[in-house]
């Protein structure tokens, strides 16, 4: 792949990085752990600790999602983002 086209993926990458990182930095009270305490009943209770597993699920994948771009990033850096390490063919681009 050219370097101007790295380049242009670079930056696509880094702004999607900084959109995931403040994702992350984020305080959402909904990953806090629910407490038995809370007479919140208990299907509510249920409830809560549900959308607190989701959450915590996101958040998963969000940090995984951003050590891929991260390393993309690397990629770019080192002028090898787009090729495949297999067969040292370009990908096609509509798969980056």
């Amino acid at each position: 792949m050219e370097i101007e086209r790295q380049k242009h993926f670079g930056a696509e990458i880094e702004k999607k990085i900084s959109q995931l990182k403040e994702q992350l930095a984020e305080n959402d009270p909904v990953g806090d752990p629910v407490s038995p305490d809370n007479a919140i009943g208990r299907l509510s209770r249920v409830d809560a600790m549900q959308v607190q597993a989701m959450r915590l699920a996101l958040v998963r994948q969000r940090r995984e999602e951003l050590e891929r771009l991260q390393q993309a990033l690397r990629l770019v850096a080192a002028g090898k983002y787009g090729t495949c390490n297999g067969c040292g063919e370009d990908i096609p681009e509509k798969r980056l």
